[in-house]
């Protein structure tokens, strides 16, 4: 006589709240026709809720685990000839919907990290999070707390750190879930903090005129903490590939430091960004902080597209010279006078590549007659156009 045998319950264990359950009863040794039944827990709907598949060698339940599925699950297997049954436990843990995410903090003289956690077990499951911290002897490293419950009943807790010190870089924050104190294990998320210096001032954009044999200068300056209680600073420039960025200075006011990189004999070649990365020394943790900024090229001097025109007054009068230029670069129109002084009198920047400027002469007299040159100027040179003022009656 063949007697029927269930030979395991695939799919016990613990599993987060929300997730798809599968428990798989295998059956050998059939002797059809035969039947197989679920047990499930008495506060479990999972039979309703879930999907049951029965083949002629396995039986399959999935489900989405709730809290109140948590129990003992029996696979019954009654044959012509006898019936057998095995069990598999399901537990829940809370799900985590939001763990605590790594922060890197910038350097400052007062500095704390506040961390949160979001979890969810049910409707009707009450929550806990406990967080883990760093201590020391007057306890963890937590100055606040706080837990709120949300309008889809799940429940987020934040923790405000202690300051900081360079000595907490490295440090864990982890939130533990569980259901009304019970002890888990499994429910956790953690979090590290580090800490960078922080860049006081960022490299700054410029334009340079190429082939002129000009060199460029980017600078970076960073602080860490005072000098004399922390690790030196490291400053790393990156740039176009192929670009020296070897040449470089850092020196050390006032807790600032500052790093100078200098680019020599500039060429086309080395237009693009350049990174200026700054790191603690002591490499205790290899995060850094960076900013970049761009070297542009300018290959051509201005273009002067409407130059002042000549023009003959009479005593007392006023006159207006106009011009405008355009080009690329950083644009400028500065005026020489018939004196020979040069003088900036304003522009607008009617586009980024095109700009105009006037001059306004009043009063005129005999000494204001002469030549009155619009001077277009940028990265890559310097063009001018002259127009003269002539006083008829003086």
């Amino acid at each position: 006589m063949v007697m029927v045998a269930v030979t395991v319950v695939v799919g016990g264990g613990t599993y987060d709240y929300g997730v798809d359950v599968t428990l798989t009863c295998r059956v050998s040794d059939i002797d059809p026709p035969h039947n197989v039944t679920w047990q499930v827990p008495e506060s479990s709907t999972s039979l309703e809720r879930g999907m049951l598949v029965n083949n002629i060698n396995r039986s399959t339940l999935t489900f989405e685990v709730r809290k109140e599925d948590e129990g003992c699950y029996t696979c019954q297997v009654v044959g012509s000839t006898g019936q057998e049954q095995i069990a598999a436990t399901v537990t829940v843990d809370p799900a985590i919907l939001m763990g605590p995410e790594d922060m890197i903090l910038e350097y400052s003289d007062v500095l704390t990290a506040t961390f949160t956690c979001t979890a969810f077990g049910g409707d009707n499951a009450p929550l806990t999070i406990d967080w883990l911290a760093p201590s020391d002897v007057t306890g963890l490293n937590i100055s606040s707390k706080t837990e709120d419950i949300n309008a889809d009943n799940s429940t987020t807790s934040s923790i405000t750190t202690l300051p900081l010190s360079l000595s907490d870089r490295g440090s864990m924050y982890t939130c533990d879930v569980t259901y009304e104190g019970a002890p888990s294990d499994d429910t956790e998320a953690s979090a590290s903090v580090d800490i960078v210096p922080a860049i006081t001032e960022d490299p700054q954009s410029i334009f340079v005129g190429v082939g002129l044999g000009r060199n460029a200068t980017f600078s970076c300056s960073a602080y860490g903490g005072p000098t004399e209680a922390i690790p030196s600073l490291e400053f790393t420039w990156t740039g176009p590939a192929g670009i020296d960025v070897s040449i470089q200075v850092t020196e050390m006011v006032n807790d600032i430091a500052t790093s100078t990189l200098t680019l020599v004999n500039v060429t086309e070649d080395f237009e693009g960004n350049y990174s200026c990365s700054v790191a603690y020394s002591d490499m205790q943790m290899i995060t850094s902080i960076s900013e970049i900024a761009t070297l542009s090229a300018v290959r051509d001097p201005p273009v002067i597209t409407e130059p002042p025109i000549d023009s003959v007054e009479e005593r007392g009068n006023s006159i207006t010279f106009s011009c405008t230029a355009v080009g690329n670069g950083t644009l400028n129109i500065t005026w020489r006078l018939p004196s020979g002084e040069v003088v900036f009198s304003g522009q607008d920047m009617e586009e980024i590549w095109r700009v105009n400027s006037s001059l306004t002469v009043t009063d005129i007299s005999a000494t204001d007659g002469g030549n009155y040159s619009c001077i277009a100027e940028n990265e890559a040179g310097a063009v001018e156009a002259t127009a003269s003022l002539c006083c008829s009656i003086c």
